[in-house]
C-alpha cells in the first residue's frame, strides 16, 4: 500500500494554479491600464512591478494576499513620490573601468544633436508659462558640451551636477511658450562627450537619448522627449 503524500512533499493546493493565472491576469490589466491612462510611463518598473505580484502569486497562494499585494503594487505605480539619489543602487548604470562606452551615444568633437520639442499648452491645469520648465541631459564629459537654448549659447559647467557614475545637467527654461523647441548639444574640440541611451517610452514612441524637459506646477508635471536630429 502506497502511503498519501505529505503536505511537506506536496505542497500544491487545490486550484492555486487557476488562481495564480487570474492573478497574472489582473496584475497585466491593472497595470496596462495605469500605462494606457499616462499615469505612470515607465514600462521597466511596470514591469518590475508586475514580476513582484506574479512571485507573490506562487508563493502565498492566497486570494486575500495577492490582492492586497496587487493593490500596493498599482499605488506605487501612480503615487507620486520623491526619490533621493540612492547612491549605488540608482537605477543607472555604474561607473566601471572600461565600462565608459556603454549604453552611451558618443558626440564627436564639433558635432551638434538637435532635439525639437513639441510643446503643449498647459500642465495640468496651469498654463505652460506659469509652470517651472527644466532641460535635463544625462551622460558622461558633459563639461565638454554647450548647450544652444532659446537663442542663448550655455556653458554646461555652470549646470553639472556629478552624481554617482554620471553627468547630470539641469538647466532651468524661461519664458517658454506653446510649441516647438529646438535643443541643440555641441560636443566642443577636445571633448569626450556622450550621452546616455534611452530608451525612454510614451505610448508607441520610443526616444533613445537622455535628454528631456520636465515642466511642474504644483502636483502637476509634463515630461517632455524628441526625436534626435541628424547631427551636423
Amino acid at each position: 500500500m502506497t502511503p498519501s503524500p505529505s503536505t511537506t512533499e506536496n505542497p500544491a493546493i487545490p486550484g492555486s494554479g487557476a488562481r495564480c493565472l487570474v492573478a497574472s491576469v489582473a496584475t497585466a490589466t491593472a497595470l496596462g491600464g495605469v500605462y494606457a491612462l499616462g499615469l505612470n510611463r515607465n514600462l521597466l518598473y511596470l514591469s518590475l512591478l508586475a514580476s513582484v505580484a506574479l512571485v507573490l502569486c506562487v508563493l502565498l497562494q492566497r486570494v486575500w494576499t495577492l490582492a492586497l499585494a496587487l493593490a500596493a503594487c498599482v499605488y506605487a505605480a501612480c503615487a507620486p513620490v520623491t526619490v533621493p539619489e540612492m547612491g549605488a543602487v540608482y537605477p543607472a548604470p555604474r561607473f566601471r573601468p572600461g565600462m565608459e562606452a556603454l549604453w552611451v551615444h558618443p558626440l564627436a568633437p564639433g558635432q551638434t544633436w538637435t532635439f525639437p520639442f513639441i510643446l503643449t499648452a498647459s500642465v495640468g491645469s496651469a498654463a505652460l508659462a506659469e509652470s517651472q520648465g527644466r532641460l535635463f541631459v544625462d551622460g558622461h564629459g558633459l563639461a565638454g558640451v554647450a548647450i544652444h537654448l532659446q537663442g542663448r549659447t550655455l556653458e554646461s559647467a555652470r549646470y553639472l551636477h556629478p552624481k554617482s557614475g554620471f553627468d547630470h545637467l539641469e538647466i532651468p527654461l524661461e519664458g517658454v511658450a506653446p510649441g516647438t523647441l529646438e535643443v541643440g548639444v555641441e560636443a566642443l574640440p577636445g571633448s569626450h562627450a556622450s550621452i546616455f541611451h534611452g530608451p525612454e517610452v510614451h505610448g508607441f514612441q520610443e526616444y533613445g537619448d537622455a535628454v528631456w524637459l520636465e515642466f511642474d506646477h504644483g502636483r502637476d508635471r509634463a515630461v517632455f522627449h524628441a526625436l534626435r536630429h541628424p547631427a551636423r
